[in-house]
This record gives C-alpha cells, sequence and structure tokens, in this order.
C-alpha cells in the first residue's frame, strides 16, 4: 500500500512540473497537485500507525497464548507430579509399617529362641528341632524385612526424583511468566517516531522508505 502510494506521489510530482508552464493561466492549480501530495504523506503516516497498532495487537495475543498454554501445561503435570508423590507417599508408608510389625515379630521370635535355648542348656530334648525350625522361620522374617527396606529405599529414590521434576517445572512456569513480561515490554518498545525529510521537508517515518 506504501509503495502504490510513493508512485501516485511521484506521478503527482511529475505532473506538476509539466503543468508548471501553464500555471500563469491559472490553470490547472499547482496547489491542488500539493495538496494531494500532502495528503498521500499524511495518508502513508496513518497506514504506518495502524500497522504498528496492528502488530502490537498481535503480538500481545501470540504472546499471552503461548504463555496461557504453557502455563496451562505445567500446571498439569504439576498436579499430576503431586498425585503420584502422595501415592508414594502412602506406598512408603504402609512398607514402613509392615517393617515395623516384621521387627517385632522378629524380636518375639528371638525371645522364644532364647527361651528354647535355656530350655536346652537345663536338658530339654525338644531343644534341637525347635531351634532349626526357629532358625528358618527367623531367616526368613529377616529376608523379607530387607526385601521390604530395599522396597522402601527405592519408593524413597522414586519420590526424591519426582521432587526434582516438580522443581523444575515450577521453574519452567517462572521462566514462562519472564518471558511474557520481557515480550509486552519489547512490544511497547517498538513505537517508530516521525522524522523530517532534509530535502523534500515533508514528515516520513523512521526506517520506512519510499522506494
Amino acid at each position: 500500500m506504501c509503495k502504490q502510494l510513493d508512485e501516485i506521489y511521484e506521478k503527482l510530482e511529475i505532473a506538476e512540473n509539466k503543468y508548471l508552464p501553464l500555471t500563469e493561466y491559472e490553470y490547472p492549480q499547482i496547489g491542488e497537485f500539493r495538496q494531494c501530495r500532502n495528503s498521500i504523506t499524511l495518508l502513508k503516516v496513518e497506514i504506518s500507525r495502524f500497522n504498528e497498532k496492528q502488530i502490537r495487537l498481535i503480538n500481545s495475543i501470540l504472546v499471552n497464548k503461548v504463555a496461557a498454554e504453557e502455563k496451562e501445561k505445567v500446571a498439569t503435570l504439576v498436579k499430576k507430579l503431586r498425585e503420584e508423590i502422595k501415592l508414594l507417599m502412602n506406598e512408603l508408608n504402609k512398607k514402613n509399617k509392615k517393617i515395623k510389625e516384621l521387627e517385632k515379630k522378629y524380636i518375639a521370635l528371638n525371645a522364644k529362641y532364647h527361651a528354647l535355648k535355656n530350655d536346652h542348656d537345663t536338658g530339654d530334648s525338644h531343644y534341637m528341632e525347635s531351634r532349626r525350625l526357629l532358625e528358618r522361620e527367623n531367616a526368613v522374617l529377616m529376608r523379607h524385612n530387607l526385601e521390604f527396606f530395599e522396597e522402601a529405599e527405592a519408593t524413597n529414590r522414586r519420590n526424591r526424583g519426582l521432587e526434582n521434576n516438580l522443581h523444575l517445572l515450577e521453574q519452567q512456569n517462572l521462566a514462562i511468566r519472564i518471558f511474557k513480561v520481557t515480550a509486552n515490554h519489547f512490544t511497547t518498545a517498538t513505537k517508530l517516531p516521525l522524522k523530517t525529510n532534509t530535502v523534500s521537508g515533508r514528515k516520513e517515518i523512521a526506517g520506512v522508505s519510499r522506494e
């Protein structure tokens, strides 16, 4: 559009110079050519201002849309991670409770073992068989206790990993908010000033050529 206006402007200049010798007959009116050129210059300025406003508006809409989408994604992931952490914490509490129950059984069996050992020392004939049974039962409980302990440690490691991911997502959410503020600031700073052409004396938009 500005290029077409420039072409019309140049044609008016050519026409003004062409019909300049006829001005003494008061036809055509040279002032009309100049008035048309001034109108074209003002129209170019208004078009440029309109384009700047449209660009700022579109840029602002796009930035807000991207930021909102990223924020929604992060919020969804954070919610999901929190739910997983909650489930893991419940699972960990159950395993810890089971470990405590096994420890109580182990203490009871150990007490029974020592009681039988004392009976053996006093000559109880059933001591050896009872001792073998208790040792096997004790070994099984010790193995189960170790397995539950290892599972609890694995759950703790998974929980720490999820907490780290949650922290990273919260940092990403903060970065999105910073990006939005920076983008809005950049959009405000893109307004182009008018400058005066030292040759023609006309107001032109800085950075916009009539070529």
